[in-house]
């Protein structure tokens, strides 16, 4: 466990010193000085980007899933020459964030105030300020990190000395607490993907087309392994849609893990279900357009379930055997 708080506390630091990062460049773009300026383009652009969802064992320009982005641009002068800048807020774009908010706020023509670095004028954001609430926010989450931890940690060894005083072969309350917490682990993100696939059934539908169908051959390392080199295939399916003004696009048919199959043939049952042209329903979260599924199910659902009990049941064989 001694390993598990070192690295659960090497992941809280990093994300203790990113907040501090983002709250000084935030501070720092408060002392910026202002100008006016006017909107020359805004438009939606979808385009592929690698993702934390992305397998992590494919290799090249694979396995790259669909995000759609606010492509912003605006003009404004300093000291008698013009700028063009493209940044809206601090901070990188990681797309899929208010999208249809953005465009409706930065239309074409519209005036608007920059904030421009007086030091680099090349360097300015349309919003200098963060989200309201974005501080206690984290706060609040790194608080419960530090919480989950440490009291996870300590419940986790005082469970295993518990059971280890209760067992006829003490040496096995290690594995089965360990069996259990997994478990029990397994069981709150199928019960996540539930819930998420229920909400999504209730959100609004608008028409969507299929834009491109097809199945992507991934170049994986196999597991286990750094030197074998193995063909995987998933679909690859692009669909576009429209809320308000905004031309979206989503690539993800369910909720649930990214599956993978070794036949070619397995990966192109969803693709020759939905060929281009299709026209389709599309299921958009209305607190985030960009967030929309094809079919709200999740994927895969029996099998975390099934994969829970079977772990329930190892740990069980452990504690009474």
């Amino acid at each position: 466990m001694q390993l598990v708080l070192i690295f659960g506390g090497a992941m809280i630091a990093l994300l203790v010193f990113g907040t501090l990062y983002k709250f000084h460049e935030v501070r720092k773009t408060m002392n910026w000085r202002q100008v006016p300026g006017r909107i020359v383009a805004s438009r939606a652009r979808a385009r592929r980007v690698r993702t934390a969802q992305t397998h992590d064992r494919a290799l090249g320009t694979g396995d790259h899933q669909m995000r759609n982005f606010a492509e912003i641009a605006y003009e404004y002068r300093v000291g008698g020459r013009s700028y063009r800048g493209t940044r809206v807020s601090i901070g990188e774009d990681l797309g899929d964030h208010d999208v249809e908010g953005r465009l409706a706020r930065y239309p074409v023509g519209r005036e608007v105030t920059v904030h421009y670095d007086p030091a680099r004028p090349q360097d300015a954001v349309l919003e200098n300020d963060a989200p309201e609430g974005v501080w206690r926010t984290m706060a609040i989450f790194i608080g419960v990190l530090v919480l989950l931890l440490v009291g996870g940690t300590l419940g986790f060894d005082a469970a295993v000395e518990g059971l280890r005083q209760r067992l006829q072969r003490p040496e096995r309350a290690l594995p089965a607490v360990a069996l259990a917490a997994m478990s029990l682990f397994v069981a709150l993100m199928a019960r996540a993907a539930a819930a998420q696939a229920e909400a999504a059934r209730h959100w609004p539908t608008t028409e969507g087309v299929i834009e491109s169908s097809g199945v992507e051959a991934l170049r994986m390392f196999s597991a286990g392994s750094e030197h074998t080199l193995r063909r995987m295939f998933r679909p690859d399916i692009v669909y576009r849609y429209h809320v308000g003004a905004a031309e979206l696009k989503g690539s993800r048919l369910r909720f649930g893990g990214r599956f993978y199959a070794s036949l070619d043939r397995l990966a192109r049952h969803d693709a020759e279900a939905y060929p281009v042209g299709r026209r389709v329903r599309v299921h958009v979260n209305p607190a985030n357009a960009s967030d929309a599924v094809l079919e709200p199910v999740a994927a895969g659902l029996w099998l975390a379930w099934s994969l829970s009990a079977a772990l329930a049941a190892a740990a069980l064989f452990m504690a009474l055997d």
